[in-house]
């Protein structure tokens, strides 16, 4: 039950936030902003992308300590306290989970940003094109990084 709800809380977080990115690129992305941004498409385009993709993985950095430490905190204290786990046991496990959630909204964020960009450069539509594929990498990454980190954690290294 516990391994549910820790998967479900780290795939469930994720959509609002990832959607939430890609429709403000969406919406930076029409022509006129684009242009704006972007004086001399061809030759600036590489800094721009750059520069943006570094601004959405800061945020993205930043919401994801505070989310992990956060998670890292009240998952500990719930499962120790309420639980009755050990306190290795209890804290390890929110390790992994903070540690996840970083990882997860640090990937979204720059998932987020770099897909709309490659679609607009391929004259795609960013707005249909990127939700599907954005939602499928990112909970990707989401499961993989959960498992890889409660392997190697908690089994590995604690041999939990």
């Amino acid at each position: 039950m516990t391994k549910m709800m820790n998967e479900n809380m780290i795939l469930a977080q994720r959509p609002d936030y990832k959607t939430e990115i890609a429709e403000i690129l969406r919406s930076s992305l029409t022509p006129k902003r684009m242009q704006e941004r972007l004086q001399d498409y061809h030759e600036n385009d590489i800094a721009a992308a750059l520069e943006l993709v570094g601004k959405e993985a800061r945020v993205g950095l930043v919401n994801g300590l505070i989310l992990g430490a956060l998670s890292v905190v009240s998952i500990g204290l719930y499962l120790f306290a309420l639980k009755g786990q050990s306190a290795v046991m209890a804290f390890s496990v929110s390790l992994c989970i903070g540690a996840t959630l970083l990882l997860s909204i640090l990937l979204s964020s720059i998932c987020g940003t770099v897909i709309p960009l490659i679609f607009k450069k391929l004259n795609v539509d960013p707005a249909v094109a990127s939700g599907p594929l954005i939602t499928t990498i990112n909970d990707l990454v989401a499961v993989v990084s959960y498992y890889g980190l409660a392997w190697v954690l908690l089994i590995q290294i604690l041999h939990l």
